[in-house]
């Protein structure tokens, strides 16, 4: 009865407050803004040429977008009112997510013709500057980018109050449980005894396993002994030694390849595992618990990534162990001593083995950190435990690549390729060149030809660099590294906007939630004469195989968006956002890990759910330990 007479009391003071705004003449900046709305939607058809498509003047739904809009603002005001900074914050998060939600639709749109669906085939138009009949050119000036952000500005109003109660469930306080300490032991094994069974149907629906990614390469360096560091040494060594013990005990390379998959079930699961009993050790109740673990459980792209010959499913879980870890330091405000300070860069090390996108985005980390840091001591307050976190930080990188370092010396192997660090600039030239061939001199074409047959920059697609980077002539970058960033700069002064567009197109599985080929998961056998699929629940393939993305765009609408990378991105950021609406500072420093290694992976050849499987599996656990306060004892 209480609760229901303080959410009456609550309305009642909202609608008096509604009719002091129009009595006083607020109304008049409801009108403009909800009118700014609508003709912002109508501008931006009109830039992407939908304006015989979307009749959206001639439609109930321009008087619904006007009249929610004039109704929103009302609450944006009251908000604005109540708590300025969380209101600013929230403000801002809205407009960055629409900003780039029309940003993704309409480079999506200027790209395949359609706003939602991507084929994987699509690629570009040969002949140079040829788009499709009635579409224009999205970011060709200044006006267009002016235009999508006054429009991103005008819907904000839309997202805004959402986004400010959201911001408003942060607690003041960390949850904190005396008996925690004592439970997290058992919840730990019971949770990993519960996942591990629960991702044994997928194994056996796909058995022995998936050999599928680089594996073809990393066995075949395991087998003639040309260890090359472009892949990780150890998951190289590792599987390799672990196909031959399979064949040498049980006959078979399959036995090998199944050793392999439950090699990787199990520490998998148990890095999972390791994060729910932190749950429990932070106080966090059993509910919070269960849906961080049957997300786990029940995620599909987990129990796929768990069977495959990738580094990723092991370096996700070590990442997830080492952002558990960071989490409990931040709480306690102190790093780890003795026993648990050494178990700790045990993983971290271990983990940076595995994948340099992590130690990148470390070192990012502790720049900010001690930024910050000198920024606080400056104002002569405490920095906390930023310093020794730092400390720590830079010695697990150190340790990490002392650790490939030596193995690169113990297996004689040679240095990877730097394409991989080239990605987004071939990305860039590919893109001009199909699109501005004929406005290029000869003399730039035969250069760029040299570092990238023509074959392959006509292969172009936006999403992924693959197909452009395995023609790269690494002999011809490494004797004219000058020519070569001289003609990139070249290429740039020219056509800027075609490099502004296809750095977005191959990071948008970062910031664009509309969703791309960022759910691609590999399903079939890489063809070999050593290892086949034998599945012992062919029944239940099907089921994995769906989750595919014309699958879920389709006939998963809204629920499809978590299968998306972005969908984590935007789940850190708005995070990170609301905290400082909050004033809760001391979680950004979680935040920044994973916003660290995030930035790390916008060079890299394109966003998948293997990349990203790390900030998937973290996430969780930040929102929980982020979300849920202190109760009482």
């Amino acid at each position: 009865m209480m609760e229901t007479m303080i959410l009456r009391n609550q309305n009642k003071k909202r609608c008096e407050g509604d009719g002091k705004r129009i009595r006083g003449g607020f109304w008049i900046l409801q009108l403009l803004w909800a009118w700014g709305a609508v003709y912002g939607v109508s501008r931006m058809k009109k830039q992407l040429g939908l304006t015989e498509m979307l009749l959206l003047h001639k439609s109930l739904l321009s008087l619904f977008l006007f009249a929610s809009g004039f109704f929103l603002v009302g609450r944006m005001a009251e908000d604005w009112k109540e708590n300025c900074c969380l209101a600013f914050s929230a403000q801002l998060l809205s407009v960055m997510l629409c900003f780039t939600e029309l940003l993704g639709m309409g480079l999506r749109f200027m790209e395949t013709g359609d706003l939602g669906n991507v084929s994987e085939g699509t690629q570009f138009l040969a002949a140079a500057g040829e788009l499709a009949a009635g579409r224009q050119v999205y970011l060709d000036s200044w006006q267009s980018w002016a235009w999508t952000f006054f429009t991103a500005v005008a819907l904000s109003a839309y997202l805004e109050p959402f986004l400010y109660r959201l911001g408003g469930l942060l607690p003041e306080q960390e949850a904190c449980c005396k008996r925690g300490k004592k439970r997290a032991s058992s919840v730990f094994f019971k949770s990993w005894l519960l996942l591990f069974l629960g991702y044994l149907p997928c194994f056996l629906a796909f058995y022995p396993g998936l050999y599928c990614y680089d594996m073809t390469w990393q066995w075949d360096m395991y087998w003639t002994g040309n260890y090359s560091t472009h892949h990780p040494l150890l998951h190289t060594y590792l599987c390799g030694w672990l196909f031959e013990a399979g064949n040498t005990l049980f006959g078979s390379y399959n036995a090998g390849l199944a050793l392999q998959s439950l090699l990787q079930i199990g520490i998998l699961t148990g890095c999972m595992a390791f994060a729910a009993s932190f749950l429990a050790k932070w106080g966090l109740p059993w509910k919070i618990r269960g849906a961080v673990t049957a997300f786990y459980l029940l995620f599909p792209f987990f129990q796929v990534l768990g069977i495959s010959t990738t580094k990723d499913t092991i370096f996700g879980g070590l990442f997830l162990v080492v952002f558990v870890c960071i989490c409990d330091m931040t709480r306690a405000q102190k790093v780890y001593r003795g026993k648990a300070l050494a178990g700790f860069l045990m993983a971290a090390v271990l983990m940076g083995t595995f994948r340099n996108n992590a130690s990148y985005g470390f070192l990012l980390t502790v720049l900010c950190m001690m930024t910050v840091w000198m920024i606080m001591r400056f104002r002569g307050r405490r920095g906390g435990f930023l310093p020794e976190l730092s400390l720590i930080l830079c010695l697990s990188v150190a340790g990490s690549t002392g650790v490939n370092y030596g193995l690169e010396q113990a297996l004689h192997a040679s240095k990877g390729s730097v394409a991989e660090m080239l990605s987004v600039p071939m990305q860039q030239m590919a893109r001009t060149y199909v699109y501005h061939r004929e406005e290029l001199a000869e003399e730039e074409k035969e250069e760029l030809t040299a570092y990238l047959p023509r074959e392959n920059l006509e292969a172009y697609k936006y999403y992924v660099s693959d197909p452009v980077k395995a023609g790269f002539q690494a002999e011809a970058f490494e004797s004219g590294k000058e020519e070569f960033i001289r003609l990139w700069l070249s290429i740039g002064r020219q056509f800027p906007a075609e490099y502004v567009r296809a750095t977005l197109l191959n990071t948008m599985g970062l910031w664009y939630l509309g969703g791309d080929s960022s759910c691609y998961m590999a399903y079939e056998m890489k063809p070999s004469s050593y290892v086949w699929q034998e599945s012992r629940l062919p029944m239940l393939k099907p089921w994995y195989l769906w989750f595919q993305n014309d699958n879920l765009k389709e006939k998963l609408p809204v629920l499809s968006i978590p299968f998306y990378t972005s969908f984590y991105s935007w789940a850190v950021v708005l995070c990170g956002g609301l905290l400082i609406g909050r004033r809760r500072y001391r979680w950004l420093t979680p935040v920044g890990i994973l916003l660290g290694y995030l930035i790390s992976l916008a060079p890299g050849p394109c966003i998948l759910v293997r990349y990203m499987a790390g900030i998937m599996l973290c996430v969780p656990v930040l929102w929980s330990a982020v979300f849920y306060g202190k109760r009482e004892e």
